[in-house]
């Protein structure tokens, strides 16, 4: 079985987990969900495991879903590896520091938001590629992205789809910095060994009273996109959307309304 994720642990207690599906841009699979799903619930009950570092390579954190899932249509239900992956990072309840670099696409764009420090790369490009999939945002990001940025800007990245560049996602409050490709990890690693010299029950403790009042409204939110996305999916839009990308020309919607 393939291997799609690299773990490792410090003695400090970091535990590095990096993404390492190159070939494919690090795009999630089932089985790439499964793997990180894992990762995380081990992490969460393993006392010698103080902080998590979630990272990609220099030049690439994740290009989103792999279209060979979205093509063969994909389960939404609780128990399947997407979701079960959601779940696990939403309730994880030790800090988790993000460094992103290149491609940040799709849900490489929303597990950001459920990251407590968010480092990128000033490679990093970021999209919400939904609307251009005739598919909706995930991951509660309906919910989150406009607490971050306000209702304008997150309209303009969720509606039009467009990309947007490390310095845009610092001014809205999606990241802690922008640092050069080649000082992200250090960062991160500078940050994560500070926090693992705290009191872990206090650093616990205080995430979870951060995220105590939305946290039921953001599993909720999540369960409620899923489902829009699942009927996105059957769709006559979603078809021309997913042909579409297959023939690398842009989808046409208007006979659509």
């Amino acid at each position: 079985m393939a291997t799609y994720l690299l773990t490792q642990l410090n003695e400090q207690g970091v535990l590095t987990l990096t993404l390492n599906r190159l070939d494919k841009l690090n795009a999630f699979n089932s089985a790439f969900y499964t793997e990180l799903t894992e990762a995380f619930n081990q992490a969460d009950t393993n006392p010698a495991v103080r902080v998590v570092i979630l990272k990609g390579s220099e030049n690439c954190f994740c290009a989103g879903n792999d279209m060979a899932d979205f093509m063969n249509g994909m389960d939404f239900s609780k128990d399947q590896p997407l979701v079960q992956y959601m779940l696990a990072l939403l309730h994880f309840s030790k800090p988790v520091i993000a460094a992103a670099a290149g491609p940040a696409v799709g849900i490489g764009t929303t597990m950001l938001m459920h990251c407590d420090l968010v480092y990128l790369a000033d490679n990093t490009v970021l999209r919400l590629p939904f609307t251009d999939l005739a598919a909706v945002p995930e991951y509660a990001a309906s919910l989150i992205l406009p607490r971050i940025a306000g209702h304008q800007r997150a309209s303009e990245m969720m509606l039009l789809a467009d990309k947007f560049d490390a310095q845009t996602a610092l001014e809205i409050g999606l990241a802690n910095k922008v640092l050069p490709a080649n000082e992200l990890f250090s960062m991160a690693e500078k940050s994560a060994l500070k926090l693992a010299a705290k009191a872990p029950v206090s650093l616990r403790h205080t995430k979870k009273l951060m995220k105590a009042e939305l946290i039921s409204q953001i599993e909720k939110v999540i369960h409620i996109e899923l489902a829009h996305f699942s009927t996105a999916l059957e769709s006559e839009e979603s078809k021309e959307a997913v042909n579409a990308f297959m023939q690398k020309r842009k989808p046409d919607f208007s006979r659509f309304n």
